[in-house]
């Protein structure tokens, strides 16, 4: 979801390429991606190999238990409350909407939208609590483009790591967002509504995965693989995993089959 820049190393370039640029900051902005209307489907995975025929999509249905045999690594924030007994998220609907992969000269990105709700009454003896339910999103992969690590921080100063999960961020200055928290500041990509952030029983997240400011000769190996659940706060637990992955490999403007 955040893709950036931390050159270590010299490049290989080809021959009479310029030296390597810092991208611009991650855009994040709804308005400036342009991406094929969502489709709603629990797994959705773009992929594409650099090349003619390239830009292939596949999707795919699942729902694994509670959590992943590997464990995603996270910092607990200020939002996480004790357990206390009975009180909990009960989640009825949790829609998970991914676009397919889109290839430009100069970006390749996708757009994705999450939308869950909670029941806020005591229901059949239940202490249902919409102030219980959150998000959380986790990412593992890599980011590669002429050789460099173009990866972004993530949420609590980690960085992207090949099979760590880490917590999904946007540490940009424009946005410094970490999706699902009620207890942080919210934005047009992250809102818990009806009523308030609080305690609102409605949560709606978007997000548009992206390498941008390339140049069409550069060299791609990109493979995000992100993970989406629901989270109650008052038990400490996390509900079904949904995943999807933006991988490309090759060179963004090489040529397409018509």
């Amino acid at each position: 979801m955040i893709l950036s820049w931390d050159f270590s190393k010299i490049p290989v370039l080809p021959p009479n390429r310029e030296q390597p640029r810092a991208p611009a900051p991650r855009d994040n902005a709804q308005s400036e991606y342009v991406s094929p209307e969502p489709s709603a489907v629990s797994i959705r995975t773009a992929t594409s190999e650099g090349g003619v025929g390239g830009g292939a999509v596949s999707s795919e249905e699942e729902s694994r238990g509670q959590e992943s045999a590997d464990k995603p690594t996270v910092q607990p924030g200020a939002d996480q409350l004790s357990t206390e007994s009975g009180r909990h998220a009960c989640v009825i609907k949790e829609d998970f909407a991914i676009g397919g992969l889109v290839v430009t000269d100069h970006k390749i990105g996708m757009h994705t939208e999450v939308d869950i709700e909670w029941n806020g009454s005591a229901a059949g003896g239940e202490s249902c609590d919409c102030a219980c339910g959150e998000y959380r999103q986790f990412v593992k992969g890599h980011a590669i483009v002429n050789e460099e690590d173009w990866s972004d921080p993530l949420a609590w100063g980690a960085k992207l790591e090949e099979s760590v999960w880490h917590e999904d961020a946007d540490t940009s200055p424009k946005y410094h967002l970490i999706p699902g928290h009620r207890d942080r500041l919210g934005a047009a990509e992250d809102v818990f509504d009806r009523k308030d952030r609080l305690t609102g029983c409605h949560y709606h997240g978007k997000d548009n995965p992206n390498v941008h400011g390339l140049h069409p000769t550069d060299l791609l190996d990109i493979d995000m693989r992100f993970k989406g659940q629901t989270y109650d706060k008052c038990q400490d637990k996390y509900g079904p995993i949904h995943e999807w992955n933006l991988t490309f490999k090759g060179f963004p403007g090489q040529p397409k089959a018509p």
